[in-house]
């Protein structure tokens, strides 16, 4: 029997506006989910490994899993968040919705 190991691949997404900073994705692929690390980052695509590091990793928790019903909303929940932030909870939830893993 094959072995399943975890993986982790990190991807550097380049601002569409010099006013905005580019974003970087860290997937960690587990054994049947995965992690996702997604934040702002000054650094330079090829230096990207390292975005998850000096990041904030702490400000935006939420957590979200897909919908039992398609076209229904998919559950989620802030774990922790800035007073005045809400945007790690619909993150969650487009990204549950849309990674559904078979």
């Amino acid at each position: 029997m094959a072995t399943k190991s975890i993986r982790v691949q990190t991807r550097y997404f380049p601002p569409s506006d010099s006013a905005i900073p580019a974003l970087a994705l860290q997937v960690t692929h587990l054994v049947d989910s995965y992690m996702l690390w997604i934040g702002t980052t000054e650094m330079e695509a090829e230096n990207v490994d390292k975005a998850p590091l000096a990041g904030a990793l702490g400000r935006d928790w939420a957590c979200a899993m897909p919908a039992i019903h398609p076209g229904a909303q998919p559950s989620g929940t802030s774990l922790f968040c800035a007073p005045n932030s809400d945007v790690a909870l619909a993150m969650a939830q487009r990204l549950g919705d849309s990674l559904l893993v078979h």
